[in-house]
């Protein structure tokens, strides 16, 4: 699940522009906002992505509150989250309030440029995230390789 979002985070870092290894283009590190649903965040805190590829990782936990955060900052005027972690049930709701644009092309340029790491993801993750025809999230928390069961009972 870390990896995924660090793969979320560096194809987003990629696509803001900047040299090869990173950063911005100014040459200074491209800074990406991540907001959690829970608990999901790197021990490190995206340290080794931040040292290892020019980029400053902003990060909150902001519970079941994100949605109601993000129109409310829309309405002001204020950026929103570079990636928000939310319940895949929600994407209809984000996706009409416009609070959501689809990542399609963020993820072919993922699979053009970083084929090895394109291919650990299994395709279900972008199929499951596609409206319309559109990727607009990748469900990394959904155990779609897991079923879990009681063996007492079966």
């Amino acid at each position: 699940m870390i990896a995924r979002i660090a793969a979320l985070v560096l194809v987003l870092a990629a696509c803001n522009g900047g040299d090869e290894e990173g950063g911005g283009d100014d040459g200074g590190p491209v800074e990406v906002t991540v907001w959690f649903n829970g608990e999901s965040v790197p021990e490190d805190e995206f340290g080794a992505i931040e040292e290892e590829h020019n980029v400053i990782v902003n990060w909150d936990v902001r519970g079941d509150e994100v949605f109601s955060d993000m129109l409310r900052m829309r309405d002001a005027g204020e950026q929103l989250p570079d990636i928000v972690e939310i319940d895949s049930n929600l994407v209809p709701a984000f996706m009409e309030a416009g609070l959501i644009q689809p990542m399609t092309e963020q993820v072919e340029q993922f699979e053009e440029e970083e084929p090895d790491v394109y291919e650990t993801v299994i395709p279900s993750v972008w199929e499951d995230g596609t409206y319309d025809g559109e990727i607009y999230h990748a469900p990394i928390k959904n155990l779609y390789d897991g079923i879990y069961y009681n063996v007492a009972l079966l």
